[in-house]
């Protein structure tokens, strides 16, 4: 709601809140989503740098506790963050890693979506990488 009402400042204070609350009750999966959502908040408030550093943090944090599909969807927006900054290599890369890290953690439409973003982001003019399709065959 301090997000929507413009009140920035506030709503990060309370989204670092609510994201330690989940450290203090064991839930490694929502404090990556709490953190992610905080990142989206800076990044609202043009702190795109910070943001991606909370998302990076995101990231550790799932590969520490073996979230696979948080560790992807994190990477996700790692690399829609680069995208909005024109950092199209550094996107290219979150966005092929979350590609990887969903077909390890057997989340094929997640890899897929990755991987048409990564096809995207490359121009390509055809719409699924060749890793995708064969995703997309299996399911």
């Amino acid at each position: 709601i301090a997000m929507k009402e413009g009140r920035g400042a506030e709503a990060v204070q309370r989204q670092r809140e609510a994201r330690d609350l989940c450290d203090d009750v064991g839930k490694p999966d929502l404090w990556v989503i709490m953190q992610v959502t905080l990142a989206s908040y800076l990044s609202g408030m043009g702190q795109r740098g910070l943001a991606k550093r909370e998302v990076e943090l995101a990231i550790e944090r799932a590969r520490a506790h073996a979230l696979g599909r948080l560790e992807a969807q994190s990477q996700l927006a790692l690399g829609m963050l680069h995208a909005l900054d024109d950092e199209t290599a550094a996107a290219i890369r979150a966005y092929t890693e979350a590609a990887r890290v969903a077909e390890r953690a057997g989340e094929p439409v997640l890899a897929i979506e990755s991987w048409q973003i990564f096809w995207f982001r490359q121009d390509a003019r055809r719409p699924l990488a060749p890793a995708a399709s064969s995703l997309r065959r299996r399911l």
